[in-house]
């Protein structure tokens, strides 16, 4: 992977659990920081599986591998203006030199 093709700038973001003024439990989405992707269609195969698990549309971002990057399946990425909830998470370094993210959009 070609760090130049990584055009779009994704937050990324993790649910934290909080107590609302009622005592219940809630959650917020929290920043982990900014990072540069590359955002692309999902292959055939890899939209299809994820529109039979969850029935929507996949997408794949590619991420540059950093030491201090942790994404997770509970994770969701907001890329220009569009919140991508995390369904699989490959570590790619060694073929592309990052993680493959794949990720399916999802409501604000």
């Amino acid at each position: 992977m070609i760090l130049g093709k990584c055009r779009f700038k994704a937050d990324h973001q993790r649910p934290t659990r909080t107590t609302d003024v009622y005592g219940e439990e809630d959650f917020v989405w929290t920043s982990q920081g900014t990072l540069w992707v590359d955002l692309r269609q999902a292959n055939a195969s890899r939209a299809f599986e994820a529109f039979q698990d969850q029935g929507v549309y996949a997408v794949v971002l590619f991420v540059p591998w950093g030491p201090s990057l942790s994404i997770k399946r509970e994770d969701r990425m907001v890329v220009e203006g569009k919140n991508y909830n995390v369904l699989s998470v490959v570590d790619r370094r060694h073929d592309i030199g990052g993680i493959e993210v794949t990720a399916s959009e999802a409501e604000a």
